[in-house]
């Protein structure tokens, strides 16, 4: 996968939604909701040519999100921020690097909870790091 242009804009949007997720403990609604609206439409177009990969990161990483957030383990802002990370991953590498970027996150969230000692860190950086890396390896 090319990164290019839309590499370029990802990072941004990445580190601004990491920026706010560390300093407000929120995502905000006018950098997920967008975000996660391109993401699906884009995942819902090249199912038509039949790459399936895109549309179920979005849905897998969606779900497990909803469940913790349905546990109170996480905010809505997370779930928000999911089919768009789940997507970008699975067009770059498949699901296999969606689901590995989800272990990725948790695991992040856990080291960064235990150095804090603090239970209620942000999720959004860890997720954003893990898709990062994710993508970046498989492309």
């Amino acid at each position: 996968m090319e990164w290019g242009l839309f590499g370029g804009v990802f990072l941004a949007w990445c580190a601004a939604l990491c920026w706010f997720d560390v300093r407000e403990r929120r995502l905000p609604n006018l950098l997920t909701l967008p975000a996660a609206s391109v993401a699906l439409a884009g995942a819902l177009w090249v199912v038509v040519d039949g790459a399936l990969a895109p549309l179920i990161g979005a849905v897998l990483w969606t779900a497990v999100n909803g469940a913790a957030f349905l546990g109170r383990g996480m905010g809505a802002g997370d779930v928000k921020l999911a089919p768009t990370l789940g997507a970008v991953v699975a067009a770059a590498g498949g699901v296999p690097s969606v689901l590995l970027a989800i272990l990725g996150a948790q695991l992040l969230t856990l080291a960064w909870a235990l150095s804090a000692r603090d239970r209620t860190v942000p999720h959004g950086p860890a997720m954003i790091a893990a898709a990062v890396l994710a993508a970046g390896f498989a492309a």
